[in-house]
Parts: structure tokens; sequence; C-alpha cells
């Protein structure tokens, strides 16, 4: 069995589950590379804490981890890039796209495995409505709704003021943090040609983010998605529902269950028991390990999650505007 050396960077709650989740699945060495701070961690299963990357034993990594804020993110990438290192990167790609052609294109140029944290696309029953989906059984889909939210406080427990959530200069806001959906909007209902956003802080959260947003999307099918993101419900929810000329998909996450409803007749599906987020999380590290070992192509390419990047800047932008943004 191989022993990967892997490099960590970024020990935010995000890094922490991978590190558990790494340490869980795979032999490995795993290096952290994380600012200086006065706070001491000492997690389990780190073999060497960096503070420079000039410390960084960038020859003996077989792959790395981006965990770090959001606008580190395409300047990490890059680093990484120079020194032929493949990399997972979680989302969203960047809060700006600055530098992010000249990223892309010296991914593709040296055809560098890379993949990008999507991980709502490895749960079990959103991998059954994309295979409904696409198997037109339902015909074609016609719209997307979605909603996402729950209570920052008790989501960022440990301190939400300090989190990356709360801070636009960290790439904070329900838009950047909740990217999944649009995400989730554009793989089952095809790239995006309008969209418009409302967004607004409406609570007494210590935060000088969004807290809450309403994004519509006209795809290129002519269909419609209409996403609901807030930091406001003390309930945690995430909703799907996709309507299609045949029937309907309803995926509540919160209860487990899926729903197809066709000609007034309903079948349901159940998510096990036992099943928990980590299990997202293990099926991405599994298929990231195919990647890297060019046995599966990457599910969410670093050039889609560049797109999804796009299209959260442009709801932002449709927001300040108070206009529909063409994406080009």
């Amino acid at each position: 069995m191989k022993l990967w050396n892997i490099l960590i960077i970024g020990l935010g709650s995000i890094g922490q589950r991978h590190v558990r989740i790494l340490r869980e699945t795979v032999r490995s060495n795993i290096f952290a590379l994380r600012q200086k701070t006065t706070r001491p961690l000492n997690l389990p299963g780190i073999t060497e804490y960096f503070f420079r990357w000039a410390d960084v034993p960038m020859p003996s990594i077989d792959f790395a981890i981006i965990c770090n804020p959001t606008p580190l993110h395409i300047p990490t990438a890059s680093i990484l890039v120079r020194n032929d290192i493949p990399f997972l990167m979680e989302k969203p790609v960047c809060s700006s796209l600055d530098g992010a052609v000249p990223l892309l294109r010296l991914v593709q140029k040296k055809r560098l495995p890379v993949l990008i944290g999507f991980n709502w696309r490895y749960h079990h029953l959103y991998q059954k409505i994309k295979r409904i989906a696409s198997s037109l059984e339902l015909g074609k889909p016609l719209s997307f709704l979605t909603e996402m939210g729950q209570h920052l406080p008790d989501w960022r427990s440990y301190d939400y003021t300090a989190s990356s959530s709360a801070r636009k200069k960290l790439g904070g806001g329900v838009i950047f943090d909740l990217t999944h959906e649009i995400d989730l909007a554009v793989d089952l209902m095809e790239d995006v040609r309008l969209l418009s956003c409302i967004k607004r802080k409406v609570s007494d959260l210590k935060i000088d983010t969004e807290d809450i947003a309403e994004i519509t999307l006209l795809h290129n099918n002519g269909g419609l998605s209409q996403i609901h993101l807030d930091y406001l419900q003390k309930a945690y929810s995430h909703k799907i529902k996709l309507i299609f000329e045949g029937g309907e998909l309803f995926w509540d996450y919160s209860l487990g269950i899926l729903k197809m409803t066709t000609k007034g007749r309903t079948r349901v599906y159940i998510q096990p028991q036992d099943y928990s987020r980590d299990d997202m999380f293990r099926a991405q590290l599994r298929h990231w390990l195919r990647v890297i070992r060019k046995k599966e192509k990457p599910v969410v390419s670093l050039e889609h999650g560049l797109y999804v990047s796009q299209l959260a800047i442009a709801a932002h932008a449709s927001s300040d505007r108070r206009k529909w943004i063409t994406i080009s």
C-alpha cells in the first residue's frame, strides 16, 4: 500500500476534516502549512508543521489540499503548479478572477491533475438525481429550486465572528460560502445565459458580509434556477427540487429522503441511518486518488470551478448594480 506524502494548506475546520479523512483512509505523511499564530494546534496525524513555503520539501510531496481562505487559493495554487504538485482545492476557487486565466493555462499546459472540492457531488442521493436527469427518464429539466441555510453561530460554533464566513476580505458571505448550490444548478441545468441576484444583511450577526441571497439563473436550455442561501435558519436546511417535463425530484438532505414523482406515482429513496457528512469526503478522496493515478477524469475540473466562481462574482455584481448580468 502506497505511503502518500500530502501537504495540507490551511487548518481551519475543513482542513481538519481532510486530515481526519486522510488518516482513516490512506497511509500518509501529512505535512501542514499554516500561518504563525499564538494559538497552538496539535492535531493527531500531522507529521510536521511548516510556516514558510521555503521549508516545505516540495520534491517529496505527492499532492496538496488547499484549505486556506478563498482569496489565497489562486496564489497558493500557482506555487503548487510551478512545482508540479497536483492539488485538490476547496471551493470556491476564488472571489476575484485576478490570476485565474494564467493559472488555468499553466495547469492545462502541464496536464496537472486538479480537483475542486464540491463535496455534494459525491452524495449517493445526489448521484441518483444526476443519473435520473441524465437518462431523460423524466424528460427535459425545466426548473431547479434549492434552499441552503443554517444559523452561522451554530455552524461556526468555535467563534463565528473570527471565521472566514464573517469577513468580506476572506471571501465570506453566503454567496461564496455556499457556491455548492450554483455548482449543482449548472451540473443539472447546463450553463448560464443570464443571472440576477439580491443580497442583503438582514440580521444582527456580527459580520460584514451578506447573510441572505436570492439568485436567479436563466440557463442555455431555457430552464430557470432559483437559489436561496442564508446564515439565518436555526435548523439546518438543504433541499433541492428539480422539475422535469414528466415529473419531479425532491431531495431533503436533513430528512435523508429523495422522492421521484411521475404520473401521480411517488418512489422514495432513503439515506442510510449511519450516513454522515464525512462519507462524501471519503468518496471524494477515493475519486481524487484515482484522478492522480490517471484512472478517472476529475468530476469537477479547475475550469468548471472557475466558472462557478465567475457566477458567484456576477451574483455580487448583479445585486450591487441592481441589474441582470449576461454571462459570457
